[in-house]
């Protein structure tokens, strides 16, 4: 038990005894390979600095790649943890997400802010989207069964809180209808079917 303020954690499908875990300040990225009984600090490679509501997220099929950041820049391991790259010079992201279809494809957002980021190879380099689906991004998701299909969720009280990209996050659409105007904070698409769509947002659960 580390305390403090944990955010951004993954757990490897394949092993169910490694864990990985963020705590925000001191210890910042955490490691176990079982199941929480010990934890080794895995920031070989990243700055010094932290970042409030920290991003660990996995490759989909690879759970030895995984990518985060901090308030300097976004890095990307393929070792499990034991040497992260910088991937990017920008730091303080919200959230990554990988495309489902190919891996290879992977998004970012600017945490409290309004910027998308893509990445062609798996994360290890990125370009600015100059298009955007609003502000404030709190969640990214993509479509299980369709690549360069992806969902943004808005931190805000507008009619704008669920959009949609099916161009590589080049343009947007309002797919919000008739959901309430409070924030959305996550989504997910079904796996099996596509056109079941999640959200969660101030209220509750959303279909």
């Amino acid at each position: 038990n580390f305390g403090g303020d944990a955010f951004g954690c993954a757990i490897d499908p394949t092993d169910a005894n490694i864990w990985y875990g963020h705590s925000f300040l001191n210890y910042r990225r955490l490691k176990t390979i079982n199941a929480g009984m010990n934890w080794s600090f895995i920031n070989t490679g990243t700055s010094s600095g932290d970042q409030w509501r920290m991003p660990i997220t996995m490759h989909p099929t690879n759970p030895q790649i995984l990518l985060t950041s901090d308030y300097v820049g976004m890095y990307k391991t393929v070792n499990g943890g034991s040497l992260w790259t910088v991937s990017s010079a920008t730091g303080d992201i919200g959230a990554y997400a990988y495309d489902k279809v190919n891996p290879n494809l992977v998004y970012a957002s600017q945490r409290n802010g309004s910027i998308v980021y893509s990445s062609a190879d798996g994360g290890s380099s990125w370009v600015t989207m100059t298009s955007t689906p609003g502000a404030t991004i709190t969640n990214l998701a993509t479509d299980p069964l369709a690549s360069g299909v992806l969902y943004a969720t808005i931190g805000t009280y507008t009619n704008s809180k669920v959009l949609k990209s099916s161009d590589l996050a080049t343009t947007w659409i309002n797919i919000s209808n008739n959901l309430p105007n409070v924030p959305v904070n996550c989504l997910v698409v079904d796996p099996f079917d596509n056109l079941i769509i999640y959200a969660g947002n101030d209220l509750g659960v959303w279909v």
